[in-house]
């Protein structure tokens, strides 16, 4: 289904999805620059901003209430909201984000590889280790197997930063995230509580 919404700033379309992630697809484009309602919505989502030549994108949600947002002028965006209980999504997102900073050598990255004693071969090398890592995990085939692996990938980052003293919140995010993985799975296949808990 197709809706199609015009206003004096905003000329707004959007769509269904047919995937089992995605609720809906959205795209839209200011005329003039002024204030709109951005409305609460319990799903959460990305936006691809283009503006002045720039691009940027940003994650949104889950909102408990409307807000007031600014609307500059000549501005387009396309967005991609997701169905509830897909937070997978964001997580998978996370780790590529983190492996390809770490493939291409992004600066600030190789600095905090480098106070961890991680040199920058070492560090493309976890860099690519992730990616395919990642890559098993979004597989259905190979779910398991990718979850696996994550969580000794997460575990060992877990424990490089009690060794270099990083924190309490490196630490924990990363063991955070080694539980979402695995939340996610079983959000995906339910089987997997009586699999693992009770061996059926």
């Amino acid at each position: 289904m197709h809706s199609r919404v015009e206003t004096t700033l905003i000329r707004f379309n959007d769509r269904a999805s047919d995937s089992s992630l995605v609720e809906r697809i959205w795209r839209s484009h200011s005329e003039q620059a002024g204030v709109f309602h951005s409305i609460a919505s319990c799903h959460w989502g990305m936006v691809v901003t283009r503006l002045k030549g720039g691009v940027s994108l940003t994650v949104r949600g889950p909102e408990t209430k409307a807000t007031m947002a600014d609307c500059p002028a000549e501005g387009e965006w396309f967005g991609v909201l997701f169905k509830l209980g897909t937070f997978t999504a964001l997580v998978v997102l996370f780790l590529l984000f983190d492996a390809v900073t770490k493939v291409i050598q992004v600066k600030p990255v190789m600095e905090a590889c480098q106070k961890m004693n991680i040199s920058p071969p070492m560090a493309v090398g976890i860099g690519i280790l992730l990616l395919v890592c990642t890559a098993l995990y979004v597989t259905p085939k190979t779910a398991i197997l990718g979850a696996i692996l994550l969580t000794g990938y997460l575990g060992g980052a877990a424990a490089t930063h009690v060794i270099a003293r990083s924190g309490a919140f490196p630490t924990a995010f990363a063991i955070s995230f080694g539980v979402l993985a695995w939340a996610g799975l079983v959000l995906r296949e339910p089987r997997l509580v009586r699999w693992i808990l009770l061996r059926e």
